[in-house]
């Protein structure tokens, strides 16, 4: 079976793209897999570059003109994710993982193609639940089950999806109809994650129904014990050269080796020195 890693950018995510592509060819992600990156803007000179210097990666073209306008990259919605995913599917087929642009790879992908191989649908879970990331407007609009809102939310930046599972096909497309509907996909805010908020309310409902089950792992973002094989959230600034590529890396590691380190210090100490301080009776008694 085929196996697609799919990404995208626009002109300012060019120059995280290509440290997401140097990261792809170190794994030899591409020796194994078919490298899409679609066209958001790159704009012709970026394009060139990038196609270029990763002969690998398939660069192919998508359009907004024939789009809704809350679609445009510049809009904030995010709803133009659900539709690239949707394309790549109906172009390849077979096993298929998104990235957003911004991820970089610890090793390679055998523990999310296990999961796959056996749920059909490979997502990870936020530190925040639904109720803290989506609108009130958008859950009431979608009918999310309250039960659902304590929940965490689900990452819209890796996912994985097996197309031979029915699951998988189905809820992809319910998610690229919705992405189309302006009513469900609204501008990002800091409560309100737009493209994830939506994908979430779907997994729940699917997995409800006895149509899948989502599997457990930690994005690395505010968690004590996130998945090891990748990192997210890697942006780099347009000005930086690619010679700099190690430092930036060494960088964004360091940062969340140490992030890890004081979220499970909290931890222990919530649960240990604060726990052991509430069963200590007091003096006297």
């Amino acid at each position: 079976m085929t196996l697609t890693i799919v990404t995208g950018a626009d002109a300012s995510f060019a120059r995280t793209l290509a440290q997401f592509l140097m990261s792809v060819h170190r794994r030899r992600l591409h020796h194994g897999a078919r490298i899409a990156v679609y066209d958001l803007g790159l704009g012709e000179a970026w394009r060139a570059k990038i196609a270029a210097r990763y002969p690998f990666a398939e660069i192919l073209p998508f359009s907004f003109a024939d789009k809704p306008a809350h679609v445009a990259v510049e809009a904030g919605a995010f709803a133009w994710k659900p539709l690239v995913i949707a394309d790549a599917a109906a172009r390849f087929g077979g096993r298929l993982f998104w990235f957003d642009s911004a991820t970089l790879f610890h090793g390679d992908l055998s523990e999310p193609l296990s999961v796959l191989e056996k749920a059909g649908v490979y997502t990870l879970e936020g530190q925040s639940n639904l109720a803290q990331r989506c609108r009130s407007e958008v859950r009431d609009y979608l009918k999310a089950d309250p039960d659902d809102l304590h929940r965490k939310i689900r990452i819209g930046g890796v996912l994985g999806f097996d197309f031979d599972a029915p699951a998988a096909r189905d809820l992809l497309a319910e998610w690229a109809r919705l992405a189309l509907d302006p009513n469900a996909f609204r501008p990002a805010a800091p409560d309100h994650n737009a493209d994830q908020a939506v994908l979430t309310i779907l997994l729940f409902r699917f997995e409800r129904e006895g149509r899948l089950r989502l599997n457990a792992g930690d994005i690395d973002i505010s968690s004590a014990r996130p998945v090891r094989w990748m990192s997210s959230r890697n942006k780099v600034a347009a000005h930086r050269p690619l010679w700099m590529d190690p430092m930036v890396r060494a960088g964004y590691r360091a940062y969340k080796i140490a992030d890890r380190i004081n979220l499970r210090w909290q931890d222990f100490y919530r649960r240990r020195v604060l726990g052991l301080h509430l069963l200590t009776p007091p003096p006297g008694r």
